[in-house]
């Protein structure tokens, strides 16, 4: 009888410390940011930007990689007040003069030809938060996605799309194009103009469009924006991409990406199997003294 309590009393000691590590290894956290890094981004009325990292998130258990790339897509090969200026503060990434062009009158088809739009794309991996999972013995609750965006001027829209590769969705990730192809002097079509912006018009939010991007927001003066990818994660995407394009002629607002923009994670911690056999043993010898 003595036996029993004393062993009894060890097992619900090894799993009341078992439950107070779990808590505390558990939590909401941000992994990744959208932001740039503040001491050496300073693009100023470039045709197109592409940066290899985004902002490290101090602190963060584990590193979502990112990058950055932009378009102006201005129908001409010089850089002027109509291209794209980045540029990065420490609380803010700043971005100026992401613009949709009218036809270039010197380009194919004259006055008549194809309208360009300017484009940013942060490319994000998720596969570093399976080895950081694994390592600590954490299950994902929550995945997500948030930007907190201040733009100067609200009259004017912008589109938010994700693009990735999942055969439930019936979609493929599909990149900005780097190449101002709807230049005048290369003769090609502009491909943001119409893979992207063109193609989303009209359709509602949350929809997969041309098997290519989903839009988050249409047409949208408020880029806020919160989504969860936990769906997506556990279909097996880890490659992504959040595009936000231009709907607007020749607007010279300042879209300011804020702390808080990145990704976060909710985990908790998944009971491992020896402990799950000290609360069964544990549940018997209980039963056992009951009885007697």
């Amino acid at each position: 009888m003595k036996a029993s309590t004393m062993n009894l009393s060890k097992v619900i000691l090894t799993v009341g410390v078992m439950g107070a590590a779990a808590q505390a290894s558990a939590g909401v956290t941000q992994i990744g940011s959208f932001q740039l890094d503040g001491a050496v981004i300073d693009a100023i009325n470039v045709n197109s930007f592409n940066y290899p990292s985004t902002r490290a998130v101090i602190g963060a258990p584990v590193a979502v990689d990112s990058s950055f790339m932009g378009l102006s897509q201005n129908p001409d090969n010089v850089a002027d007040t109509t291209d794209l200026s980045i540029k990065s503060f420490g609380a803010a990434t700043q971005i100026v003069t992401l613009n949709r062009f009218g036809p270039d009158p010197d380009g194919p088809g004259g006055a008549g030809g194809p309208q360009r739009a300017g484009a940013v794309q942060w490319n994000f991996d998720l596969s570093p938060i399976d080895g950081y999972l694994a390592a600590n013995s954490l299950t994902l609750t929550a995945l997500d996605l948030g930007m907190v965006i201040d733009i100067s001027d609200n009259s004017k829209g912008y589109d938010l799309y994700l693009s990735y590769t999942n055969a439930g969705d019936a979609i493929t990730k599909t990149d900005i194009s780097m190449v101002n192809s709807g230049d005048k002097d290369t003769g090609g079509s502009p491909d943001n103009y119409n893979n992207f912006w063109l193609a989303a018009q009209g359709s509602p939010e949350g929809t997969v469009v041309g098997g290519t991007h989903k839009v988050l927001k249409l047409d949208a003066s408020d880029l806020a924006l919160s989504d969860s990818l936990l769906s997506l994660y556990n279909d097996g995407v880890r490659d992504v991409n959040l595009i936000m394009m231009s709907g607007d002629f020749l607007s010279t607002r300042q879209i300011k990406v804020l702390d808080g923009s990145g990704l976060s994670i909710t985990t908790e911690a998944v009971p491992e199997p020896g402990s799950l056999a000290l609360l069964g043993a544990g549940g018997l010898l209980l039963a056992r003294r009951r009885r007697r």
